[in-house]
């Protein structure tokens, strides 16, 4: 019997299992739906090729810092972070192409050159970046502290609340006259998935702050994560399962007691039960609520407001993404390691419009970014990110993954195809260097993640 179950390797999993498995020394079973474990963090390969699913670049790593520290810690020291070049960003839109560089003050310098009319309200736009993640750091403190000291806390955060939980669209609204600055400012909003109109600025707040020092990635690819976590959950006496699809919660008396589990890993599906005195689920809240844990009876009515507010809050973004092989180093056309988001236009919020022409083949935006350069593997490789209503993709739900008919691969081809048009207009050269094309869609998230309509980033990050 094990001291814990986790269900789902993905990042919160395994920090979970690995610090109770490290600090505790307990005994943690980690069972993963995919044959893969890492969740967003995993890789896949095709013909020697590999591509990083949902970890692009990582900021806050300097050596020392805090998540530096428990990422060492949980690794074994095992990991090794690359230093994604200076301008880990590049936003290109029509007139305008701005690096984004790795140091707050010249990030703030570049900004006022480029709109010098504009001076006052950036400098005040960085120090509200700053005051919004504070409030955003108690947030996260006030539920860590003892009840009498909660109180204070929420009296400090009413400083900023007003600010850091309206919505980014208003702030910058507020704040900016240019709308190309505006859309230069919220460029990152794909980092969390909601456009401006709809995301708080305290999101938006707390990705931008996130990397104003820069960004890093994973020597050998985003894999290592789970590779090296594993190894600290299976000193302990612990292990890390796959092809393990949980299917129930067992609870016992209003307690939560062991899971139910088709155990996919040979050639006969098997059930198993699993026991032991703590469950945690790192599957999402939807799936934990709806699908893992009983709707019914006490634990069904104890957990029915959970339910009320995810169905109000509703469903997060989802993406579709064209993974490239590419025959020659992309640093050849000037390809540095950074990211780069191109848009057409600079209105961020028309998510309807941009989904349908994603489909007709002219994508409006996208994230390139180009994993082989930021790993030092030598099969190199891009991928080119968009954002897509899944619902475009529910004729197709419930057909099996592979075989989704001669439609689905057309659409695929032609979303492929846009996408790439799309990032040569920023990279030129790109097209060129293609030797291989896959295409993946919410689809393809939901049956790796069960994340519903494929919404990896989970609950959506709105006011509410």
């Amino acid at each position: 019997m094990y001291d814990a179950i986790v269900i789902g390797s993905g990042i919160g999993g395994l920090t979970t299992a690995g610090l109770l498995a490290r600090v505790a020394g307990r005994r943690v079973l980690v069972l993963e739906k995919h044959t893969e474990p890492g969740g967003l963090t995993h890789t896949f390969r095709r013909d020697g090729f590999s591509w990083d699913v949902g970890l692009h670049y990582i900021g806050q790593l300097e050596p020392g810092s805090p998540l530096r520290t428990y990422l060492d810690y949980l690794s074994g020291d095992e990991l090794v972070w690359n230093r994604v070049p200076d301008a880990y960003d590049r936003f290109v839109y029509p007139g305008i192409d701005f690096s984004a560089p790795s140091d707050p003050a010249e990030y703030q310098r570049k900004l006022i050159e480029a709109f010098p009319a504009e001076a006052r309200a950036i400098r005040r736009y960085f120090r509200d970046i700053r005051n919004v993640n504070r409030w955003n750091t108690l947030n996260f403190i006030k539920h860590m502290v003892p009840g009498t000291v909660a109180p204070l806390l929420r009296g400090i955060q009413r400083i900023s609340g007003r600010m850091a939980l309206g919505t980014t669209q208003r702030y910058l609204k507020r704040r900016f006259r240019s709308p190309r600055l505006r859309a230069l400012l919220a460029s990152q909003w794909g980092d969390y998935g909601l456009p401006p109109s709809l995301s708080t600025f305290a999101t938006h707040a707390m990705i931008v702050g996130h990397y104003l020092n820069g960004a890093w990635f994973p020597e050998g690819g985003s894999a290592r994560v789970a590779r090296t976590f594993e190894k600290g959950i299976e000193r302990a006496g612990g292990a890390v399962r796959v092809a393990q699809d949980v299917q129930e919660i067992l609870v016992e008396n209003g307690r939560a007691v062991g899971v139910r589990v088709l155990d996919r890993r040979g050639p006969v599906t098997q059930e198993r039960i699993h026991r032991a005195p703590v469950v945690i689920s790192s599957a999402g809240a939807p799936v934990t609520f709806f699908d893992l844990l009983p709707t019914d009876g006490p634990v069904g009515a104890a957990t029915a407001g959970l339910r009320d507010a995810i169905r109000r809050i509703g469903t997060g973004t989802s993406a579709v993404t064209a993974y490239l092989g590419l025959r020659d180093d992309p640093r050849g056309i000037g390809v540095t390691g950074g990211n780069v988001w191109v848009s057409r236009d600079l209105d961020h919020d028309d998510l309807p419009g941009q989904s349908t022409a994603l489909l007709s083949g002219s994508p409006k935006n996208a994230f390139v970014s180009f994993p082989s350069v930021k790993s030092g593997e030598t099969h190199h490789t891009a991928e080119i990110i968009s954002f897509v209503d899944a619902d475009a993709f529910k004729a197709w739900r419930n057909t099996p993954r592979g075989n989704r008919g001669a439609d689905y691969s057309a659409l695929k081809r032609r979303i492929g195809n846009g996408l790439i048009d799309l990032a040569e207009t920023a990279v030129p050269g790109l097209k060129d260097l293609i030797d291989y094309v896959e295409v993946s869609t919410p689809l393809t998230i939901e049956h790796y993640t069960s994340h519903p309509q494929g919404a990896f980033y989970g609950i959506p990050g709105t006011p509410e």
